[in-house]
């Protein structure tokens, strides 16, 4: 008997897939190991010329418990870099907050067996990672997927320190039927495997400050946000935010994830925060805090060195209709003309404790 899920859910083709290899190949960081260095199971799937994976578990199961922390058990298939097919036990639960709450397919986590991967000669550790699916069924959703990666991979040409992200078409096929369904999805690094590459911890901390953190990640972070209308972070309470720390000099960094309640996804679930005095997702509200003409200078100018590799992202991702890369763009050229007009940029991203103006509704500061 069919699930009435099914029934509902829109099993949709997905074009371009050739596009994939070039996101691939065009990694933040490169794979290169040390002779004795084993891969992650991340870099293991990353390191493939990956058009797409399969997962096999109980969808029903996780569609109907969703808003639980239930666990499920599936199977990861993916080719690995070898040519080889590969099936790998994994265990699911349904993650996040808000997303859980109105999403007809929730994020999910995804952990493999630590015993397989030794057994096949990767590391135990970061054997679990962040999936971010499609929200609703349908065209939609996979374009709203592929602005939020979008997004990931900006603020991987600003820094180091952020997530690597992979995007990957998966089919997810049900284990107690013959049904299946397609989208685009995105795989997070694992937070202790960048902390670890940065030669850092994750620490969790409540009730830090702007000032607690390193002024350079601070500041990037804050501008990040504001460029991509995001106001959906906050550090007092960790809300879309890890935290790490240095070994080498104990230094505080912060590292954003989930971008789809901002400007530049705008998907049609996401509400303003009128509470932040917005009525428009496109509305952009700087949550930072420069304390000085310089540090803001400094900032304004990485975005500026960036842009060409920020708008080359989005013209290369051609699984973006062109409709939506136009419209992308458009809300950068927004930005870019607010950080670099005096009077719209000391209205929008004030110095000091002046309290910033909130931007017009489609992201932009009237001179």
């Amino acid at each position: 008997m069919k699930s009435l899920i099914f029934k509902i859910m829109i099993v949709f083709s997905l074009a371009q897939f050739s596009t994939l290899s070039v996101l691939h190949a065009n990694s933040q960081d490169s794979l290169k190991l040390g002779p004795t260095e084993k891969a992650t199971i991340f870099q293991d799937i990353q390191a493939t010329d990956l058009k797409s994976i399969t997962i096999q578990t109980s969808l029903d199961s996780i569609f109907l418990n969703r808003k639980n922390n239930n666990t499920y058990a599936g199977i990861f298939i993916y080719t690995n870099k070898l040519g080889k097919k590969v099936e790998r036990t994994i265990k699911l639960e349904a993650r996040g907050k808000s997303r859980r709450l109105y999403c007809d397919f929730p994020p999910l986590k995804i952990s493999f067996s630590g015993k397989e991967l030794l057994n096949d000669d990767l590391r135990k550790k970061h054997k679990s990672m962040k999936l971010v699916t499609h929200c609703k069924e349908g065209y939609a959703a996979n374009q709203n997927v592929l602005k939020e990666f979008l997004a990931y991979r900006m603020y991987n040409e600003l820094t180091e320190n952020s997530l690597r992200a992979q995007l990957f078409k998966i089919t997810y096929q049900d284990t107690n039927s013959d049904n299946s369904i397609e989208g685009y999805a995105i795989l997070l690094e694992d937070i202790d495997e960048l902390a670890e590459r940065r030669n850092s911890k994750e620490v969790e901390s409540f009730g830090k400050s702007f000032n607690d953190f390193e002024a350079e990640n601070a500041n990037t972070l804050a501008l990040f946000q504001f460029m991509i209308g995001n106001v959906d972070w906050k550090i007092n309470t960790q809300s879309n935010l890890k935290f790490i720390q240095s070994t080498i000099d104990n230094q505080l960094k912060m590292i954003p994830y989930d971008f789809d309640s901002s400007g530049l996804v705008n998907p049609e679930y996401a509400r303003p925060f009128n509470h932040l005095g917005l009525y428009s997702m496109k509305q952009r509200l700087f949550r930072g805090q420069f304390l000085n003409k310089k540090d803001r200078e400094k900032t304004i100018a990485l975005f500026n060195t960036k842009k060409k590799q920020i708008y080359s992202s989005v013209k290369q991702l051609k699984l973006l209709n062109i409709r939506n890369r136009d419209t992308v763009m458009a809300y950068l050229d927004m930005f870019y003309g607010i950080i670099n007009n005096k009077r719209p940029l000391d209205k929008a991203v004030p110095l000091g404790n002046r309290k910033p103006v909130v931007s017009d509704p489609t992201g932009s500061i009237s001179f």
